[in-house]
């Protein structure tokens, strides 16, 4: 009783955080979809095009790793079926079940190695925000240009899952094919993991690292305003002249007539 509990629970798991992680991607992108409306050129240079993109491409994700849970479901719902040995003995059933696993494993890795390298565009972009400001206004289709490189360069890297990905019969899973190599799929797999989420991570976390310390540092302030006043965005000057012209109102009317 306490293993069908168990597995009913991450059943639901499965499919309850995919499809809620689809629905708050989909919020997000009509929200930036609408600022998109308003101000086109607010959209192209601020965060709003690599948050759209990622929106994307991490629904497309969750859909994958939603199609997968079920396709493996199904595989093993008709394990002692009759259904099941019908597919095992044609050679077309075994190639279509190899062609979902293909689709769904590729979609899979690039959509969110895609996404990973979207965050660092983000982060490229607060890094340029704060450290060269007038640079970042002249920004207007260097985001747009670079987010489509990365597209193809990570639809390109990931061809290789078409390739090494088949449908095993006897353990209803898509796994690697045997024939390609061990060798050979474990440099599959340390480049993809290199490439497309150890650097993007370690170059956000660089750039992020300096961008709060540039923020919230003492010595990144120098002699700027302290920051009550550049929330207020009143000058330092402007706000000394302000609290002068405040303390000559405040004076007694008989020192003002005296003098």
């Amino acid at each position: 009783m306490a293993e069908q509990f168990v597995q009913y629970m991450t059943y639901a798991f499965y499919v309850t955080m995919p499809t809620a992680g689809v629905m708050l991607n989909c919020y997000v992108f009509s929200k930036l979809m609408r600022i998109a409306r308003r101000s086109g050129s607010r959209f192209e240079t601020t965060s709003g095009l690599p948050l759209s993109a990622m929106s994307v491409s991490d629904s497309i994700c969750l859909l994958a790793t939603l199609s997968q849970f079920l396709f493996h479901l199904t595989a093993r719902n008709m394990k002692d079926s009759s259904m099941h040995e019908l597919q095992n003995n044609t050679t077309s059933s075994t190639t279509h079940l190899s062609f979902i696993c293909k689709v769904d494993l590729y979609l899979m890795h690039s959509t969110s190695a895609f996404s990973v390298w979207c965050w660092l565009v983000l982060s490229i972009l607060r890094y340029i925000a704060v450290f060269h400001p007038l640079k970042y206004r002249t920004i207007w289709r260097q985001p747009r240009h670079a987010l489509k490189v990365l597209a193809v360069v990570c639809a390109a890297s990931e061809v290789w899952i078409l390739k090494f990905v088949i449908y095993d019969s006897e353990g209803n899973s898509c796994v690697e094919d045997p024939a390609v190599g061990f060798g050979k799929v474990k440099i599959a797999h340390m480049l993809d993991i290199v490439l497309f989420y150890a650097i993007p991570s370690g170059l956000r976390l660089i750039f992020d690292s300096i961008v709060l310390f540039r923020c919230y540092s003492c010595n990144g302030l120098g002699d700027s305003p302290p920051i009550y006043d550049r929330r207020l965005a009143i000058s330092a000057a402007s706000m000394e002249r302000k609290t002068q012209s405040f303390e000559l109102r405040s004076l007694p009317t008989s020192f003002s007539k005296s003098a």
